[in-house]
C-alpha cells in the first residue's frame, strides 16, 4: 500500500525546484537568443555557467542523494533512477556521433 505523499518531496517548492534544477537554463537560452550572442550576451553566458556550477550541481547532487538513500525511494522512482540516466548517456553519445 502506498503512503500519503510526504511533505519533503521538494526542497523549496515544485516550481522553484524545477527552475533551479535546470529550468533556469531555458531562461538563459532565451535571453541569449534575444541578445544575439553579442559581448553582453557572452558575459551573461559566463555568469550563467558560474551559477550552474554554484546552484544546479549541488542541487542535483542533493536530489540524487535523496533518491538513492533508501530502497523505498529507489522502488518509488525507478524510471528516474535507471531510465533517465541511460537516455542522457544515449543522447550524449548521439551528439558526439553526429555533431552536425
Amino acid at each position: 500500500m502506498r503512503s500519503a505523499p510526504s511533505s519533503d518531496r521538494y526542497f523549496l517548492s515544485p516550481g522553484l525546484d524545477a527552475l533551479l534544477m535546470g529550468g533556469g537554463s531555458l531562461v538563459v537560452l532565451a535571453a541569449l537568443a534575444i541578445t544575439g550572442w553579442d559581448p553582453k550576451g557572452l558575459q551573461f553566458a559566463v555568469v550563467a555557467a558560474w551559477l550552474a556550477w554554484i546552484v544546479n550541481w549541488p542541487h542535483f547532487a542533493a536530489t540524487f542523494e535523496r533518491l538513492v538513500r533508501s530502497p523505498e525511494t529507489k522502488s518509488e522512482f525507478p524510471l528516474t533512477l535507471y531510465l533517465v540516466p541511460a537516455m542522457i548517456v544515449a543522447a550524449m553519445a548521439a551528439s558526439f556521433a553526429a555533431p552536425e
